[in-house]
């Protein structure tokens, strides 16, 4: 659509001019109704003379020079309340010469269908929408706020962010999206219920409080949730004396006597028990395995395995419980109470619990999952078996850290923009 409006200067605009400055408005095809909105501000607000009101840039000719982006004032107009983004550019010769180019976005809760629906607002989530915003792609990222390593007052192996609160790194990433990008990306605090396939290229999500999105695209970063074991005293001290990950946690606790490993769960494997136990043996003199009672069998085959006899020690005895061990400033130090009566004090405990994903949206889009119970994906782009269904970070790698769920993001955020931008390349 293309409509040439000739305007007459408001006499308030007449005396603050001093010179005539043609205006071109690149409007989204969906805010036609609020044209007469748009042109009472540009006659009020700026000193123009011509205004040229078009959907496609190609229309006028326009070649953008060097984007200086700049936030305006908001509009107010009757159902956009957005920014406008100022440019400077200049047509092809001997068209119109454009001083300053104005494209009016609708703003995200205006439009029908956005480009993604990104379900989890945590580093993955985070990365993926980032890497949106850069193509110009429409966004909400959903988010209850709820993370895995809450617990955790301080995260590591992130460059630039090394043992400082991930709840401050969330906090920054989404501060500098919604400044630089916040005309495509959005946050809603709310939690989903449910999301659907309603056609192919169509979703529809449904939170908490019956409000409904659609998007073209959903990415599930939604994490997984640990599954604690009944161990008394356990979750009490997950992520403060028990840790999941020895390259996220246990280097401040360098230096202890002794430390334990949990060889329950997904450490009851011997083909991952034995590479935890020499990970906790750099930052420990000696590690006890605890086996809690599984029998010799399943001693046997870490001892085939960790060959140091005087460095790893195995404790088959059943566990009663765990406490923090008040000898041992910080959160840190475990205190083991044996069924025999024993008491063995460990600097630290690694264990990796058994896992569940987060919500009900891998089973209600059908995608496939793992034996291990991650989201099944394809690299690099993170697609699922399901068309338009990506999934990252926790819920769809082995590999749970920061470092690989903002990787993820990343590539999925790429992915998407390739896929809807081959879809919008039609013939006109």
């Amino acid at each position: 659509m293309q409509r040439a409006i000739q305007l007459k200067r408001t006499a308030r605009g007449q005396r603050n001019a001093t010179s005539k400055t043609p205006l071109i408005a690149i409007a989204d095809p969906h805010i036609t109704s609020d044209i007469e909105s748009l042109k009472t501000y540009i006659l009020e607000e700026l000193n123009v003379t011509e205004i040229i009101i078009t959907g496609k840039e190609q229309d006028c000719g326009i070649q953008l020079e060097a984007m200086q982006i700049q936030k305006l004032r908001k509009v107010g107009l009757t159902s956009t309340d957005d920014a406008l983004v100022q440019y400077r550019a200049h047509a092809k010769p001997k068209e119109i010469h454009v001083e300053t180019l104005v494209w009016l976005r609708r703003p995200l809760f205006e439009q029908s269908l956005l480009d993604v629906l990104i379900l989890g607002g945590g580093p993955a989530g985070l990365s993926c929408a980032g890497g949106l915003a850069r193509q110009l792609h429409t966004a909400i990222v959903f988010s209850h706020e709820q993370f895995r390593n809450a617990r955790a007052s301080h995260m590591h192996n992130v460059a630039g962010w090394d043992h400082r609160p991930p709840g401050e790194f969330r906090q920054k990433a989404k501060t500098d999206i919604l400044d630089r990008y916040g005309d495509t990306i959005q946050f809603k605090n709310v939690k989903i219920r449910s999301v659907t396939k309603i056609e192919e290229g169509k979703f529809e999500a449904v939170d908490a409080d019956g409000d409904k999105y659609l998007g073209r695209r959903v990415v599930i970063a939604s994490g997984v949730r640990d599954i604690m074991p009944s161990l008394p005293g356990y979750e009490k001290l997950w992520g403060r004396g028990i840790f999941h990950c020895l390259f996220c946690h246990g280097y401040e606790e360098r230096g202890a006597t002794s430390a334990g490993i949990l060889a329950a769960g997904l450490l009851a494997n011997p083909a991952f028990a034995p590479v935890i136990a020499r990970m906790a043996g750099r930052l420990a003199g000696t590690v006890n395995v605890y086996t809690n009672g599984a029998g010799e069998e399943l001693i046997e085959e870490f001892r085939a395995l960790l060959k140091n006899t005087k460095k790893y020690q195995f404790v088959d005895t059943s566990i009663k419980k765990l406490m923090k061990d008040p000898d041992v400033e910080g959160e840190a130090g475990v205190l083991v109470y044996l069924e025999d009566g024993t008491v063995n004090k460990e600097g630290f405990i690694a264990h990796a619990p058994h896992f569940e994903l987060n919500g009900p949206f891998a089973k209600e889009l059908g995608v496939e999952v793992t034996p291990q119970g991650h989201i099944d994906v394809q690299s690099p782009f993170c697609n699922t078996s399901v068309s338009g269904v990506f999934a990252v970070g926790d819920c769809a790698t082995f590999v749970k850290s920061v470092a690989q769920a903002m990787a993820m993001g990343s590539f999925v955020a790429a992915g998407i923009a390739h896929s809807v931008q081959a879809e919008d390349d039609v013939a006109e």
